[in-house]
This record gives structure tokens, sequence and C-alpha cells, in this order.
């Protein structure tokens, strides 16, 4: 029995929970509420706590009552609940009548707000009949309100710049544009301070070019008059700013020119020093150093290849130097003439070999020697001679 009492207790709690969630989520949500209460009372684990809370045991009668006065108070707020609605959606109709037939009026009304630029007003009385209605007129008015106050608030943001904030201007101007781009005042007034900002930007250009000129004209001032090198990066670096400038381009060129010619200067002062050094040497050089003399003057000539003086000198001493050289062999060749010469005189007549060896050297010394040649010849001939004869000597001894 007690078993019986809990399932009835669970079915019955679990009944009126599900009764109550059908409510609430199928409206009306209010009538709804009662039956998760009642649900309490029949449910065992919370009507266990209730027990335990009030120390009393729910009896049937008790719980008979609250399903009564659950159900009343149920049906009283679905009613109630219901009236409301019945009423509302009778506005809404009452609201939709009445906008249908006095649209016209309303639209009138509502435009001439826009033209007044109340905006704001405007898209406050549209909201109250879209709530009811969906109206195409009313949605593009309200669109064209909204684009009233995008336009409103840029021009208020406008007010406030001052006007030689170009680039806020010209930001605020192409913002308006977007909105209403047929506007013609905010075109011209875009294309104005376009081309103020232009020349703004010309003015801050034109200033920073005559500061650094005239930070470059000071330091032509602090220049030394000859530093030619100095006047010349200067002025190229001002006919870099200014380009068209025909004052720094003259300047330029002539600075160029006289650094030009002041470096030949130097080179050439350079060059004499070299040149005086190089005759001096020559000077401490002794008449028959004919090398060093060679030496001094194709340095001479190497360092000014013009001077017709130095390679003059140069050829002469080189010719000097030839002569001297053929002499020297010439000596050489004499002095080992008279050695093999006197080597001969020791050797012995039947010394054929002896004799050929010195003539041969003889007539490489002196190939243009006719004795010589013709000694050498006579000997070798004769020798080759005495070898065939020796030769055949010896073969008619050896066949016998």
């Amino acid at each position: 029995m007690k078993s019986i009492y809990l399932i009835l207790n669970w079915v019955t709690g679990l009944f009126f929970i599900l009764l109550g969630l059908l409510f609430i989520f199928f409206d009306p949500f209010s009538a709804g509420i009662p039956f998760i209460i009642l649900s309490f009372l029949f449910l065992p684990p919370i009507q266990k706590v209730i027990i335990e809370k009030t120390k009393k045991n729910l009896s049937i009668t008790v719980k008979a009552l609250s399903i009564v006065m659950s159900f009343i108070l149920s049906m009283t707020l679905f009613t109630l609940d219901m009236s409301d609605k019945a009423e509302a959606s009778m506005a809404k109709q009452n609201q939709i009548n009445e906008f249908t037939q006095n649209k016209q009026q309303i639209i009138d009304s509502l435009q001439k707000n826009f033209e007044a630029k109340n905006y704001h007003t405007v898209i406050s009385e549209i909201d109250k009949h879209t709530k009811v209605i969906n109206d195409q007129d009313l949605n593009l008015l309200r669109v064209k309100a909204e684009k009233g106050v995008k336009v409103e608030k840029v021009l208020s943001e406008l007010e406030k710049l001052p006007e030689e904030d170009t680039a806020g201007q010209i930001k605020g101007y192409q913002a308006l544009l977007k909105l209403v781009p047929d506007n013609q005042d905010y075109k011209d007034k875009l294309a104005y301070f376009e081309k103020t900002a232009k020349a703004q930007h010309l003015a801050q250009i034109e200033k920073e070019l005559r500061k650094k000129e005239s930070k470059l004209l000071s330091e032509l001032e602090n220049l030394a008059e000859d530093d030619m090198q100095g006047q010349v990066k200067s002025y190229q670096a001002l006919v870099n700013l200014l380009p068209d400038n025909q004052e720094y381009k003259d300047k330029l060129a002539y600075f160029e020119k006289a650094a030009e010619a002041q470096r030949l200067a130097q080179i050439e002062k350079e060059l004499r020093k070299k040149e005086s050094t190089l005759l001096s040497k020559l000077e401490n050089l002794a008449e028959d150093d004919t090398q060093g003399q060679i030496k001094s003057y194709q340095a001479l000539v190497k360092l000014l290849p013009d001077n017709e003086e130095y390679k003059d000198k140069l050829a002469h001493f080189e010719k000097v130097a030839e002569a001297q050289r053929l002499a020297r062999i010439k000596q050489e060749n004499k002095k080992k003439e008279q050695e093999i010469l006197a080597h001969l005189k020791t050797l012995k007549k039947d010394d054929t070999q002896g004799n050929i060896n010195a003539y041969k050297q003889l007539t490489e010394l002196f190939p243009n020697n006719e004795k010589y040649k013709k000694k050498f010849t006579a000997l070798s001939k004769a020798e080759n001679e005495k070898k065939l004869f020796e030769y055949r000597t010896h073969l008619i001894s050896f066949t016998r």
C-alpha cells in the first residue's frame, strides 16, 4: 500500500510539472507557475523536506484543496493573460486601421518634420508605426532620416574644426559626399579644402627648402676661399635642392672649373717635386754610370712622357750602354781568343781532336772569322779522312 501511495505521488507530481511546463512554453507563462508549485506537494523528495520543516504530514484534504486552488488560480491567470493579449491585438489592429486610413496625412506630417530636419522626431514616429505595420514608404523615409542624422553629426563635427585643419575638413566632406553624393555644395567645399591642403603642402615644402638653403649658405660663408672642394660640395647640394636656380648652377660650374684647375696645379706641383728629386739624383751620378743614368731618365720619362729632352737623354744613354755592352763582349771574346790561341800552342801537332775543339770554340766566338772557319773545316775533314782510313784498314785486316 505504501508503495502504491509513493507511485501515485510521483505520477501526480510529474503530471503537474509537465502541465506547468506546457503552459510556460506555449503561453501564458503565468498560468504554468501554480502547477509547478503544486507538484512540490506530491514529489516524494520535496514532500519529505516539507514534512521535516513543518513537522506535519500533508493530508489528502490539503492536497485536494491545493489542486482545486491551483486550477482556479491558473485558469484566472490564463483568462487575464488571454484578455490582455486580445486587448493588445485589438489595439494593434486599431493602430493598423488608423494608419491605413490616415497614411497620407501621417506621411505628409513626417515629411514636413524631415524637411525641417527634425530627424530624430521622424525616426521616433516611424518606429511607433513600424512596431505594428511594415510599410515601404515608412522604411524609405526612416533610411533618409537616419542619413540626415549622420549628416548633422558630421556637420556638427566640422563646425568644431578650425578652418586651417584642412585634413579634418577634407575627411568630413568626403564622409558627407558618401552620404549625399549629389550635393554640389559639399563637392565645392571638398574641392576648396583639397586645393587649400595642396597649397599648404607646397608652402611647407617651400619653407623646408628655404630652411635647408639658408643652412647651406651659412656653411658656405664659413668656408675658406681656396677650399674649392668644399665650395663644389655646397653648391652641388644647393643645385640638388633647387635645380632651377641658375645662380647656383653658374657658381657650381665656376667652382668645379676652379677645383679642376687647383687639382691640376697640385698634380703639376707634385710632378715638379718628383722631377727635382730625380734630377738631384742624376747630378750625384758618375758620368760613366750609364745604368744609373738610364734608370733615372726612365723614371723622368715615365713622370713626364711628353718631355723630349728627357726622352733624348734616355735614348742617348741607352745607346751608350749598348755600346759599352758590345765593347765588353768584344773585350771578353778577345781575352777568350788569346786564351784559346795560347792553349793551341801547347797542343801537339798530332792532337787533331784538341785542335778541332779549340778552333770550334774560336769559330763560335768569331762566326765571321774566315781564317778560323777554314782551319776548323780543314782539321775536321782531315780527322774524318783519318778515321775513314783507319776503318778501311781495320776492315781489310779483318777480312784477311
